[in-house]
């Protein structure tokens, strides 16, 4: 049990000392998509990110366009009243 116990020690320290040990013991113990995750996460809030300021971009020229189609409703309206005052003379 004795032995158990220090090699466990050994083991946990050898992963906490040494880099290219706990690579090795990282790699037989996950799968390639699980070590590949941390990149492919990082590549997938890149696409996110750019797809918010995309989605932002398109909301404000939706806004100046619903403002501008507003602005013509009213000039259309305007023109309306003032047809019908003149077809009514």
């Amino acid at each position: 049990m004795a032995l158990e116990t220090a090699l466990r020690t050994e083991f946990l320290d050898l992963l906490e000392r040494d880099a290219e040990f706990r690579e090795a013991v990282r790699r037989q113990l996950l799968t390639a998509e699980l070590i590949e995750l941390p990149e492919r996460f990082a590549a997938f809030v890149t696409r996110v990110d750019g797809f918010i300021a995309r989605t932002e971009e398109f909301m404000v020229s939706t806004k100046e366009f619903m403002v501008r189609t507003e602005e013509f409703m009213v000039r259309t309206e305007e023109f309306m009243v003032e047809q019908k005052a003149i077809n009514a003379r």
